[in-house]
């Protein structure tokens, strides 16, 4: 005797093999290293700047208030580095090179654009180097 098999059941299969396509991408999403960068609501310029992340590189600019990050690799090798740079129109320029540690990484602009270093100011300086012929 031939049984069809019910909606429901078919339904939950649908929806486990989903979870079982989808799960690898959120477990990937979770385990990456995160870093953000965070600009001073005092600040009056916007700043322009570019995230090389192991030669993937992009450019934005970012207003004050606002902040932009990028993510790291799970398993990074010698090779793998991460570089952010910034600047304005006028005399603010700066750049870091970025180790990011796992859940992630922040960094805090002054609103003179300099990172801020100081113990009360958020910025993961342990995870910070500076870029060639510059400092943090």
């Amino acid at each position: 005797m031939y049984m069809q098999q019910s909606e429901p059941h078919t339904l939950m299969d649908a929806r486990f093999k989903c979870l079982m396509l989808l799960s690898p991408f959120a477990v990937w999403q979770v385990s990456t290293p995160d870093v953000t960068l965070h600009y001073s609501e005092n600040a009056t310029s916007e700043l322009s700047y570019i995230w090389n992340t192991h030669h993937r590189t992009f450019k934005r600019r970012l207003l004050p208030g606002e902040t932009t990050g990028d993510y790291g690799a799970i398993f990074q090798d010698e090779d793998f580095f991460m570089e952010v740079y910034w600047w304005d129109s006028g005399n603010i320029s700066g750049c870091v090179r970025i180790d990011p540690k796992w859940p992630e990484t922040h960094i805090y602009l002054k609103a003179d654009g300099r990172v801020d270093t100081s113990p009360a100011g958020g910025t993961d300086v342990d995870r910070l180097y500076p870029c060639l012929g510059s400092d943090v």
